[in-house]
């Protein structure tokens, strides 16, 4: 994995399988969680968006399958 330092206040890392559309989400205090399906733009979008937090809440955390990882 290559995590990317994000600055978010509940999310500390993520990264992005653009092969399997996959993305991993590290978050502050414990668990990392890939969510499946998720477009590349979607990714892009997160890793620019102003808030990452609100971003992700707002566009990704219900919106696609996840699985605990870690």
């Amino acid at each position: 994995m290559h995590m990317i330092t994000v600055n978010g206040s509940t999310i500390e890392s993520i990264d992005y399988y653009a092969e399997s559309e996959t993305l991993v989400v590290k978050f502050y205090g414990g668990g990392v969680y890939e969510y499946h399906d998720v477009p590349s733009r979607v990714h892009d979008e997160l890793r620019s968006a102003s808030s990452v937090d609100i971003y992700f809440h707002e566009q990704i955390w219900d919106r696609y399958d996840d699985l605990r990882i870690g």
